[in-house]
């Protein structure tokens, strides 16, 4: 069952919400009672960068902002409203690294906790990804850049549990090589 937020009132016409069950799984929503806006908390779609160089090194950046700050991530971000996943990672990618890249091929998609008083969770998708030519820099929320032997990465170095899901993934690929 989904958790309910803290919205007390409707977005469309202010009038406070009533818990009403809703749907086929009959799950507890704010549902307001005058124009019947049900009030969906659902996840939030990011769009994330697997990147290899020719020594089939990892490039992960180390967060700058809460949450996990310190940790170490995958390129990439929240998409904007209506924002095509390739289009969003290529959007994070200049953002967070200074570069243009070309989005290839979808690797897997993870939903993680993001701790936060707005979200519940990230649905995170996950594509391989070419760095243009250009030098890379860590901007915008990211602290550090830096390239990483799959077999020095750790799971407690990680800032959530789909990313070390797709380090492995990316580690079981490369030994098919």
């Amino acid at each position: 069952m989904q958790k309910l937020k803290p919205y007390r009132f409707c977005p469309v016409c202010s009038t406070k919400f009533e818990k009403k069950k809703v749907g086929l799984e009959q799950d507890i929503r704010n549902v307001c009672p005058k124009c019947d806006y049900v009030m969906y908390v659902n996840s939030s779609p990011t769009s994330n960068a697997v990147i290899l160089n020719s020594e089939n090194e990892l490039l992960l950046t180390k967060r700058a902002i809460k949450p996990a700050i310190g940790k170490w991530d995958f390129a990439g971000g929240f998409l904007n409203n209506n924002e095509n996943p390739v289009d969003g990672l290529k959007r994070e990618i200049k953002e967070e690294l200074g570069v243009d890249c070309t989005v290839g091929d979808f690797v897997n998609v993870h939903v993680s906790l993001f701790p936060s008083l707005w979200r519940e969770a990230a649905l995170n998708m996950y594509y391989y990804v070419k760095l243009k030519k250009g030098k890379i820099i860590a901007m915008s929320d990211v602290a550090e850049v830096r390239w990483f032997s799959v077999n020095e990465i750790k799971e407690s170095m990680m800032s959530y549990a789909g990313n070390w899901k797709i380090v492995q993934q990316v580690k079981k690929s490369l030994r098919g090589r």
